[in-house]
């Protein structure tokens, strides 16, 4: 008897905890509507259970033909019913959410990891679901997403949805509004050189033809990028290494005024005209008038006065210089770049980055000679660099995300010098300008 009454408190408890069980399973896709159209589209008729039901849908464009006429009539169905009648896809999957249904593709990770998945093949004799799988794949960039639905700032799981014009919504990764990263470049640089005469010197025929105004510039560093949503701010330390061919070969001729082999002498000779005044007795008178006084007479004479001026010059040897050097100079330094650059997204993975700043470039060393306005001889081109100089910067580059941590980038760009990089004393003004061609390995944090 005790044992009747022991097995019937059983079934009673059983009873009532069956539909506990079948309560905590249930989801939006279990509740029910009645539903009736003709010829709608699938996209009409989303909007209507969405009214019905009090939920959200949310698909990606082209993930199946929304402009689909369908003709339905359902009397308290689920709506995961519904769903699998306008809806018999394979390669869809639902994943449920709180009241939002998210349609994705079947070869896809699911967007979230706290949801549940569904299939649109199953029959509602077969309620089985599974846990939503661990996300395999880290969304980087922004992902557009189409609603027909008007889509309030809310947040769940791994996503964000920022409400946008024309029901087209952003869903973008939590915190990946800011990110640093390190990375490595190399690259090379097509420099032309252009030479302007800084003063009056006849040497710049010289040096145009003695030095080739074309150079390959090798360049690689490390930068440390702080990038934000649309903007990034870069720096860092680089190394660039300078190569050119030097290829004299003249003679110059000159007077040397140190030595003296002779003297030149040249005369000039000066007539001058001088007036000297003179008083004259006259003759005596004829007697006899003879016993009158006699008187005196004054007569200018005039006297040409001759001068000769003797001139001696020195006579400077003449000397010459031959010069016949060829050679490799070279040119070391350590580059600083500052560089603000704006990002737009392209797509999940590709990102284009425009940019422009300034780049400081430090001498370390230089091997090579040069010829300066002294006698048209060689001196060290390391005694007439200067020891730094400013280039600007304009760059165009392209960021590809390898993963979630690692990105790899291909930059173009173009400089120019805007501060001298030859030391005063030298008689020819260089500038330069180039393009560059780079690529870059870097680590997201």
């Amino acid at each position: 008897m005790i044992f009747k009454d022991i097995r019937k408190k059983s079934i009673v408890v059983i009873c009532l905890l069956i539909p506990f069980f079948c309560f905590s399973r249930q989801t939006v896709l279990d509740k029910k509507i009645s539903i009736h159209a003709h010829n709608e589209t699938i996209v009409t008729i989303l909007h209507r259970i969405e009214q019905l039901a009090g939920v959200n849908f949310m698909y990606m464009s082209g993930l199946f033909n929304k402009n689909k006429l369908v003709s339905i009539s359902f009397t308290n169905t689920s709506i995961k019913n519904i769903l699998q009648k306008i809806i018999p896809s394979n390669d869809v999957l639902l994943y449920v959410i709180d009241n939002k249904i998210i349609f994705y593709k079947k070869d896809e990770a699911p967007p979230g990891k706290e949801g549940i998945t569904y299939s649109l093949t199953q029959t509602e004799s077969e309620p089985t679901t599974k846990q939503a799988e661990s996300v395999k794949q880290i969304i980087l960039d922004t992902l557009r997403v189409t609603v027909f639905d008007t889509v309030k700032i809310t947040k769940y799981d791994t996503i964000r949805l920022i409400e946008k014009p024309n029901n087209v919504v952003t869903a973008i990764k939590k915190a990946n509004n800011t990110s640093i990263i390190l990375s490595a470049s190399c690259g090379i640089n097509f420099v032309t050189e252009r030479l302007i005469n800084n003063s009056v010197t006849s040497i710049l025929s010289i040096i145009k033809k003695g030095e080739v105004s074309k150079q390959k510039r090798f360049e690689e560093g490390l930068n440390l990028t702080f990038q934000f949503s649309h903007f990034a701010i870069s720096s860092g330390i680089g190394f660039e290494n300078r190569m050119w061919n030097a290829d004299y070969e003249y003679k110059k001729t000159f007077i040397d005024s140190s030595k003296t082999v002779g003297y030149s002498e040249s005369t000039q000779t000066t007539i001058t005209d001088k007036s000297i005044s003179v008083r004259i007795m006259e003759p005596a008178l004829p007697p006899p008038l003879n016993i009158l006084p006699r008187r005196y007479k004054d007569t200018v004479i005039v006297i040409k006065d001759t001068s000769k001026i003797i001139t001696r010059s020195p006579i400077y040897k003449k000397d010459s210089v031959k010069v016949n050097y060829k050679g490799l100079n070279t040119a070391s330094y350590i580059t600083i770049p500052l560089l603000l650059s704006f990002n737009f997204t392209i797509n999940q993975k590709i990102t284009a980055l425009i940019g422009t700043g300034l780049k400081i470039h430090l001498l370390r060393k230089a091997t090579g000679f040069t010829v300066t306005d002294t006698k048209y001889v060689l001196s060290p081109l390391s005694d007439y660099l200067r020891d730094y100089y400013l280039t600007s910067i304009s760059e165009f580059g392209l960021q590809y995300s390898i993963s979630k941590h690692q990105i790899v980038m291909l930059k173009t760009g173009f400089s120019f010098s805007i501060s001298p990089i030859m030391k005063q004393q030298f008689p020819i003004k260089r500038s330069e300008q180039y393009f560059s061609a780079m690529i870059c390995w870097g680590w997201k944090f």
